[in-house]
Formats: structure tokens, sequence, C-alpha cells
């Protein structure tokens, strides 16, 4: 899988992480972890796991659960939304991926989103 970050997603990146502590990774995750009203893909600092996958891109590591990255596809984008903030999206919408994979959950809860 290849992780494309936008010029402009990184400079927003950039200047988020003068202020804060850089993570030791950056985690690619549902918003809504399977919820009523849809799947959607955002980002948090955290650390990575036994059950990730790691990407490089433009200085930063970025980690996602495996069996999610299985589902999104050969890639996810990284870029700005007009309005500000990010907007992350895959090869596969997310409102396509299953939440569960032979019994597993993809997440057990909603990730709280801070990017």
């Amino acid at each position: 899988m290849q992780l494309i970050l936008d010029d402009s997603a990184k400079a927003m990146l950039d200047e988020y992480f003068l202020e804060n502590a850089v993570p030791q990774c950056i985690r690619v995750g549902l918003r809504n972890a399977c919820g009523v009203s849809g799947n959607s893909l955002c980002m948090r600092p955290d650390k990575e796991t036994a059950r990730d996958v790691k990407f490089q891109a433009s200085g930063y590591t970025f980690v996602m659960l495996g069996h999610l990255a299985e589902q999104v596809g050969e890639w996810v984008r990284i870029d700005t939304r007009e309005n500000g903030g990010f907007r992350v999206t895959a090869e596969h919408p997310v409102e396509e991926v299953a939440c569960e994979i032979g019994g597993e959950r993809l997440q057990d809860k909603p990730m709280e989103c801070m990017l």
C-alpha cells in the first residue's frame, strides 16, 4: 500500500508539530468505527502496535490496523479541505469496508481524531 501525503497536508502537519510533540507515529483509522452514521478515515498521534502496518511519507511514520489496510486498497491519500483540516481518502471508499474480518472487529471503539 502507498500513503500519499499532499504538500499542503505536509505543511499543516509540520506546523502542528512545531507546537506539539512529534508522536512515534500517526494513526489512520475509522472515525465512526462501523457506526450507523457511516465510516470515514481520520488521523491522530499514536503508538505502533503489533496489529499495525507501517508507512513512511515525507518524514512521518503512519500506521493502520492491518485488516483495515487490506480493505482500503492500494493507496491512502491525505490532503487538506478547503475550509481547513485534513481529508483522508482511500482507493476503496470506507463505506464499503467491513466492520469485522473473521469475527475480529477492525476497531473496538470509534477513533477520536485529533488531526
